[in-house]
């Protein structure tokens, strides 16, 4: 069993003779170039609507699809949800730096705010949304803007289908009960 350490942002494999084995690349360039297109865009806004900062999401986004990249040829491309590996990367990656920021932040930061070209939603919704707990929160975005199933969020998150479901339900009830008629219950938890 081989043990990872982090270079560049991507992982690079401990073979057990010593060696090192890095991610084996892209060889079918097209093929990535048409998943970047048609996924760039919900991977930026869900990680916008996690961070509310524009250019945090730009940066985990390009970060994300950099080492899908660099793992197309051993890992995404035979993925089963590419997509839900991609965001998952990108969500982690707005994670870490949150950490590293967090410890030097001032007790005081600045509430998020959304940039005021790109206000994507009613204020009113998306203060409800702010005001989930973080696991229905981050649920309720994965669902709603990264437009992932249950099933690929609960691999996102790290946590079980069912907890996923139960908090979308939650989420979902809980904006409907703050924003009455504003949100409608399309949305399926399962």
């Amino acid at each position: 069993m081989g043990l990872s350490a982090k270079v560049d942002g991507c992982h690079v494999v401990a073979m057990p003779d010593g060696s090192r084995r890095g991610p084996r690349g892209c060889s079918a360039p097209e093929e990535f170039a048409a998943f970047f297109k048609q996924h760039r865009g919900v991977v930026f806004r869900t990680i916008l609507a996690k961070t509310m900062d524009a250019a945090a999401a730009e940066d985990a986004t390009a970060e994300a699809f950099v080492c899908a990249y660099a793992h197309w040829d051993d890992t995404v491309a035979a993925h089963p949800h590419p997509e839900a590996w991609v965001l998952k990367v990108a969500w982690n990656q707005h994670l870490s730096w949150w950490r590293a920021w967090g410890s030097r932040r001032a007790a005081e930061a600045p509430a998020p705010r959304w940039p005021a070209a790109q206000v994507p939603v009613d204020p009113q919704v998306l203060g409800a949304i702010r005001n989930l707990p973080r696991g229905q929160r981050d649920a309720f975005v994965l669902a709603a803007l990264g437009e992932l199933p249950p099933a690929q969020i609960a691999a996102v998150l790290g946590k079980a289908p069912g907890t996923v479901r139960a908090q979308l339900h939650r989420a979902r009830a809980r904006l409907r009960l703050v924003l009455g008629e504003r949100i409608s219950p399309e949305g399926r938890d399962d």
